[in-house]
Protein backbone atom coordinates (compact mmCIF):
# COMPACT_ATOMS: atom_id res chain seq x y z
CA UNK A 1 0.00 0.00 0.00
CA UNK A 2 1.37 3.30 -1.10
CA UNK A 3 -0.89 5.74 0.42
CA UNK A 4 -1.99 6.58 3.91
CA UNK A 5 -4.92 4.52 5.97
CA UNK A 6 -6.63 7.59 6.00
CA UNK A 7 -6.12 8.16 2.43
CA UNK A 8 -8.10 5.01 1.59
CA UNK A 9 -10.85 5.34 4.06
CA UNK A 10 -11.26 8.48 2.20
CA UNK A 11 -11.55 7.08 -1.00
CA UNK A 12 -13.66 4.33 0.59
CA UNK A 13 -15.81 6.88 2.06
CA UNK A 14 -16.52 8.70 -1.62
CA UNK A 15 -17.11 5.94 -3.03
CA UNK A 16 -19.93 4.99 -0.53
CA UNK A 17 -21.12 9.01 -1.07
CA UNK A 18 -21.29 8.55 -5.24
CA UNK A 19 -23.26 5.32 -4.34
CA UNK A 20 -26.06 6.80 -2.44
CA UNK A 21 -26.08 9.52 -5.09
CA UNK A 22 -26.27 6.72 -8.01
CA UNK A 23 -28.93 5.24 -6.34
CA UNK A 24 -30.74 8.40 -5.69
CA UNK A 25 -30.47 9.24 -9.09
CA UNK A 26 -31.59 5.84 -10.52
CA UNK A 27 -34.30 4.93 -8.70
CA UNK A 28 -35.25 8.33 -6.94
CA UNK A 29 -37.28 9.60 -9.69
CA UNK A 30 -39.52 8.43 -12.53
CA UNK A 31 -37.08 9.79 -15.21
CA UNK A 32 -33.27 9.46 -14.85
CA UNK A 33 -30.24 11.47 -16.40
CA UNK A 34 -28.50 7.84 -18.03
CA UNK A 35 -25.60 9.90 -18.22
CA UNK A 36 -25.03 11.20 -15.16
CA UNK A 37 -25.85 7.38 -13.68
CA UNK A 38 -23.10 6.08 -15.90
CA UNK A 39 -20.59 8.91 -14.85
CA UNK A 40 -21.31 8.10 -11.35
CA UNK A 41 -20.58 4.29 -12.32
CA UNK A 42 -17.47 5.12 -14.05
CA UNK A 43 -15.95 7.56 -11.58
CA UNK A 44 -16.74 4.22 -8.76
CA UNK A 45 -14.93 1.55 -10.73
CA UNK A 46 -11.87 3.93 -11.15
CA UNK A 47 -11.66 4.59 -7.06
CA UNK A 48 -12.34 0.71 -7.03
CA UNK A 49 -9.77 -0.05 -9.28
CA UNK A 50 -7.01 2.63 -7.48
CA UNK A 51 -7.47 0.63 -4.40
CA UNK A 52 -7.40 -2.99 -5.98
CA UNK A 53 -4.02 -1.90 -7.89
CA UNK A 54 -2.74 -0.60 -4.79
CA UNK A 55 -0.94 -3.55 -3.64
CA UNK A 56 2.78 -2.58 -3.15
CA UNK A 57 4.29 -2.86 0.78
CA UNK A 58 3.86 0.44 2.14
CA UNK A 59 7.40 2.05 2.23
CA UNK A 60 7.23 2.45 6.04
CA UNK A 61 6.14 -1.46 6.59
CA UNK A 62 8.78 -2.11 4.39
CA UNK A 63 11.63 -0.08 6.46
CA UNK A 64 10.12 -1.81 9.46
CA UNK A 65 10.10 -5.40 7.71
CA UNK A 66 13.92 -4.71 6.68
CA UNK A 67 14.76 -4.06 10.33
CA UNK A 68 13.19 -6.87 11.59
CA UNK A 69 10.36 -4.72 13.88
CA UNK A 70 7.27 -6.16 11.86
CA UNK A 71 6.60 -9.82 10.59
CA UNK A 72 6.52 -10.74 6.98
Amino acid sequence: MLHKISELCKKIDTIKEMSDRLYKEKYGSVQYDRSTVDHLIEQIQALAGDIYNDRNVHPKIKEQQSKGEVDD
